[in-house]
């Protein structure tokens, strides 16, 4: 039987957080949602997600922003890639 094709797909959205923070006497306050962009890689075998990896990024991107996007990638990549390299030649 074929292995299905691995492959990857990096798509960008924003998320939600509702919080509901309690006051200092242990209260309930009123809830919070918060909105925050990130970019969301996809692992599929065939049409079916193996994986994913949230990657939160602000407005203004940081270093470590970017090098945790490289580092989820190039792990992507080897990913794919070991697929590739495992099939009898």
């Amino acid at each position: 039987m074929a292995t299905p094709p691995r492959r990857v797909t990096l798509r960008t959205e924003h998320r939600s957080v509702t919080l509901s923070p309690h006051d200092s006497t242990g209260g309930r306050c009123e809830q919070t949602t918060v909105f925050y962009a990130g970019m969301l890689l996809t692992r599929l075998e065939g049409d079916v997600p193996a994986a994913e990896v949230w990657l939160p990024m602000g407005e203004e991107p940081t270093f470590a922003d970017d090098e945790t996007l490289i580092a989820a990638l190039h792990e992507a990549m080897r990913w794919t890639r070991a697929h590739v390299d495992d099939k009898p030649s």
